[in-house]
């Protein structure tokens, strides 16, 4: 069994996400992990189409050649699919409830520690929605839910 050349970008190019994605979707985002991580799907992209070293492209021109966006837009985008998702569930359910629940007690003095929940708060103000009654009302039309998600993230 032989594969062609575009056969085994492809095959590269879906290994190399799959194992980005879990741990980017779930963990935390700081500025400096989203940069480790679009500078290494920008390498994985040239190591796929065969772009050596002498070589200068721009990182745009990169992802027009491969029909595809920085890897930090991507889960942000996959990322409120699936809050989306969680919204729409029923009111009583284990994740819904913790997509909202605030632990009681106090922390350590210390610099507020960057959840992902913290993420999610912050990212709501790109799409002008305050509260999380909002995003849950937004997320019931499935349609507006994915077009906003889109823009909002390509932006």
């Amino acid at each position: 069994m032989s594969f062609n050349f575009y056969q085994v970008a492809r095959l590269e190019h879906v290994v190399q996400q799959s194992s980005t994605y879990f741990r980017a979707l779930y963990y935390l985002s700081y500025f400096t992990d989203k940069q480790k991580l679009n500078r290494f799907h920008r390498v994985c992209l040239k190591r796929i189409t065969r772009i050596k070293w002498p070589m200068k492209i721009s990182n745009e021109e990169l992802y027009r050649r491969t029909n595809t966006k920085p890897m930090s837009e991507i889960i942000r985008e996959r990322r409120w699919r699936y809050i989306g998702h969680i919204l729409r569930r029923d009111p009583r359910s284990h994740v819904r409830v913790a997509l909202t629940w605030k632990p009681e007690g106090k922390r350590k003095r210390s610099r507020p520690k960057e959840t992902w929940r913290r993420t999610i708060e912050k990212e709501l103000k790109l799409f002008d929605w305050g509260t999380w009654r909002e995003a849950r009302q937004a997320a019931q039309d499935r349609a507006v839910w994915r077009q906003t998600c889109r823009t909002s993230i390509s932006t």
